[in-house]
């Protein structure tokens, strides 16, 4: 969950959720929406309302983060919104 990206488990958030061991790999392959959110320090609701989600099945966001993978940067604090 934690190569390259991030994935949350919905147990993380809700009670009783699934797992990201309990999800078929394929939930996780295939086309993707990329949104980019610059100047997050977090990402919630406010920062995802203003893109067009028709028709998205798995979705890539952009942090501020990815420009810090090579300058050894990297926010570690980073996270979501409460």
């Amino acid at each position: 969950s934690h190569t390259g990206t991030h994935v949350d488990a919905p147990v993380h958030m809700i009670d009783d959720a699934r797992t990201l061991a309990q999800f078929p790999l394929e939930t996780f392959v295939g086309k993707a929406a990329v949104f980019e959110i610059p100047g997050a320090r977090s990402v919630g609701r406010a920062q995802l309302e203003g893109f067009d989600w028709s028709g998205v099945e798995r979705v890539l966001l952009k942090t501020e983060n990815s420009k810090h993978w090579q300058d050894e940067k990297f926010f570690a604090e980073f996270g979501a919104a409460k």
